[in-house]
């Protein structure tokens, strides 16, 4: 890794550790609201790095391109009053360095591969998570009566209410969507 694709990646990893920390607050106060603002600031700070990855890669292969260009004019001039022998030799030269040029230019490229399917593979997921709150309503702030310790009447199979099957499962609390008849059971939702 060169250092800056380090760099880049210390500021994704960052990124991600703050997010989450940033996640876990939101969620445990149930702020939908919030958990989309903050998934809104991730994922542009993911693609501000991944803007930035793209001007480090082409500051690279512009490098790339200006020296082999350089080692292309190297020796031109010389070589027009020297014999055949030594041009073949420059030339070789020069194939040499540019092969060079271009492995060195590869590697500084290649740093960053991981990192970018690192941050595709993030942003991808963040699209998940927001796909996922968009069907999500925000939760009431006053939380549901809790159940009572023991259930008053025990859970049994006991005549159904609605008259519609023989009967119907209470669970202590409540009739269910369970029914029987003639000792079959099936689910039948309460009307």
């Amino acid at each position: 890794m060169t250092e800056h694709s380090e760099a880049m990646a210390h500021r994704v990893n960052a990124i991600i550790r703050h997010s989450g920390e940033e996640w876990d607050r939101v969620i445990g106060v149930g702020d939908i609201a919030e958990a989309k603002r903050l998934l809104m600031e991730s994922q542009r700070d993911l693609r501000d790095v991944k803007r930035d990855i793209a001007d480090a890669e082409r500051q690279i292969r512009e490098a790339g391109t200006e020296a082999r260009l350089k080692v292309t004019g190297t020796g031109q001039v010389m070589g027009t009053f020297m014999g055949s022998k030594v041009r073949g030799a420059m030339a070789q030269g020069r194939a040499i360095d540019k092969r060079r040029i271009a492995e060195q230019q590869h590697q500084m490229l290649a740093a960053y591969t991981p990192l970018k399917s690192f941050i595709a593979q993030k942003l991808a997921e963040i699209d998940r998570i927001k796909a996922q709150l968009v069907t999500t309503q925000p939760t009431a702030a006053v939380p549901p009566p809790p159940r009572p310790v023991a259930p008053s009447v025990p859970p049994r199979w006991a005549p159904d209410p609605a008259g519609k099957h023989e009967q119907r499962w209470w669970d202590g609390w409540g009739w269910t969507e369970h029914v029987t008849n003639h000792g079959i059971t099936a689910v039948d939702p309460l009307p």
